[in-house]
């Protein structure tokens, strides 16, 4: 079984980056040839150097697949396609394929198939795009969770962040300002003080770069929340653990992220509970693996954080090591490896 991968620079950080990484990987693992080309500059130069290594990539490598990460480059699988009869699939993600052209449209509907992460990017192509409707696979985020650990607080960190003894809830997201209502964190800001008139030890610390940070800061300072929020900014790979290690809570009440972002499998990984947004695909973790909120309802988010922080859920749900076992079950290597396979059947000759 042959496989063409074609993706922007694999080299850089970035959640495509590291969904598309763990496909290859996995599709390595079965067995299957897999053969890569990337797009390393986004100048014209560099998308017609693109194009070149593409069609010849085809040409020798005579793929049975090619697994087109980004609608973007759907067009030119078309053309392939159409010369050479090779079939392409097409992976969606969110807000790219919010507003399609028409020639992404038309590299959507000539796909083999849609692989989709998530069940609200499903119906947005669906409605943007009907051809597709009977050409969806779902391949979701994955979770190596031998890469995460349960454990005790990092007394190093707990010092740091002025958490010791405090029930902390924890987000990680990219703070950017064209994210803010997507991502969630202002409105658990905003939920903040109802938290801890309830539960006055508690603490947010907020963690990621970006550039909406002076905005944040505005936002505690108007709700006189200094004392209860800490943002350590950007976390290294290394700590991540230790910061998940920290929460109490971890809390992501995203609109249009994508259900389950990858943030909260490894939250999960680490025995943390969660909350989420009320997103298409939600439904079945409610009460199973986390909490879910509508982001836009500010007490509803409030009394979340307040009944996990105060243990008032479902015993199962703040059980780290159930927690870890039905992540497992659901987002791990073994379900992913299944997925993956599925997926290559379709395209075995």
């Amino acid at each position: 079984m042959k496989i063409l991968v074609i993706a922007s620079d694999l080299g850089k950080i970035g959640g495509i980056q590291n969904y598309t990484k763990a496909f290859i990987e996995e599709a390595r693992r079965t067995g299957a040839s897999v053969s890569v080309c990337e797009l390393f500059s986004i100048s014209l130069l560099g998308k017609l150097f693109f194009a070149v290594r593409y069609f010849a990539s085809v040409v020798f490598h005579r793929p049975h697949v090619v697994f087109c990460t980004h609608v973007g480059f759907s067009p030119l699988c078309l053309v392939t396609k159409t010369i050479l009869g090779i079939s392409y699939s097409v992976s969606v993600y969110g807000i790219e394929v919010e507003h399609p052209l028409s020639f992404q449209k038309k590299g959507l509907a000539s796909a083999s198939r849609i692989v989709y992460l998530f069940q609200n990017t499903k119906e947005i192509v669906e409605r943007n795009v009907p051809e597709t409707k009977d050409k969806f696979i779902l391949l979701p985020n994955s979770i190596d969770i031998g890469k995460y650990q349960l454990g005790a607080k990092d007394a190093t960190l707990e010092k740091k962040l002025h958490t010791k003894g405090k029930k902390v809830i924890y987000t990680l997201c990219r703070l950017s300002a064209s994210e803010r209502d997507n991502k969630g964190y202002e409105k658990v800001l905003r939920a903040l003080p109802v938290v801890v008139s309830e539960v006055p030890d508690a603490r947010y610390v907020l963690a990621g770069g970006g550039d909406d940070i002076e905005y944040v800061r505005s936002v505690i300072d108007e709700l006189r929340m200094q004392e209860y929020v800490e943002l350590p900014g950007r976390i290294p790979d290394e700590e991540m653990v230790e910061f998940y290690g920290l929460a109490d809570a971890f809390v992501f009440p995203s609109k249009r992220e994508g259900f389950p972002a990858i943030v909260l499998l490894e939250a999960l990984a680490c025995g943390k509970p969660v909350i989420g947004g009320n997103q298409p695909g939600s439904d079945e973790f409610e009460g199973f693996l986390g909490l879910i909120v509508d982001p836009d309802d500010g007490r509803a988010l409030a009394e979340a954080i307040i009944k996990i922080l105060e243990k008032d859920i479902p015993p199962d749900v703040c059980n780290p090591e159930k927690l870890r076992a039905r992540v497992d079950e659901r987002y791990g290597l073994k379900a992913y490896a299944k997925r993956v396979e599925d997926y290559i059947n379709i395209f075995r000759k």
